[in-house]
């Protein structure tokens, strides 16, 4: 038996590089102060434990980001993704686009409003997004968009 631990110390190790492949889940990031409020909301509407987030771009004259609180459970559509202790819910198709997002809370004249960013987009996810933007926005108005999408 000795000479057989003898014999595979004298082997070497082979090492096997195996790349780490990118998250393939959109990440979602909730600040303390819009999580507080959207938990305040659920309590509020007597949600109970079953509620969720959406976060859905919409298009209304231009694209916008809205943050809902919702009793209705996520579709076959829809992608679900924990955040910071909540259920995040966004369509499927809008991935490429609401990967990375921060939800956070802002004041202005006529209350709280939650603020969506994208601090942490690297270049090719910015470029995803901005491509899909422009897709689905000259869909909707049916031509091309006067503006490039902001971040």
């Amino acid at each position: 038996m000795a000479a057989v631990l003898l014999a595979g110390c004298d082997q070497k190790a082979t090492t096997h590089i195996i790349p780490v492949p990118a998250a393939s889940t959109p990440t979602v990031e909730i600040a303390d102060d819009a999580r507080d409020l959207l938990v305040k909301v659920a309590r509020d509407q007597k949600f109970g434990n079953e509620w969720w987030v959406r976060l859905e771009v919409v298009w209304r004259k231009e694209a916008q980001i809205d943050v809902n609180v919702e009793r209705q459970p996520p579709g076959p559509k829809d992608f679900v993704v924990e955040a910071d202790g909540l259920h995040v819910v966004m369509p499927e198709e809008q991935k490429v686009y609401l990967n990375g997002a921060r939800i956070s809370l802002l004041q202005g004249k006529n209350g709280w409003a939650f603020d969506v960013t994208f601090p942490y987009r690297n270049d090719n996810e910015r470029q995803l997004a901005a491509e899909w933007l422009l897709r689905e926005t000259e869909k909707r108005k049916g031509g091309p968009p006067t503006e490039k999408p902001k971040d």
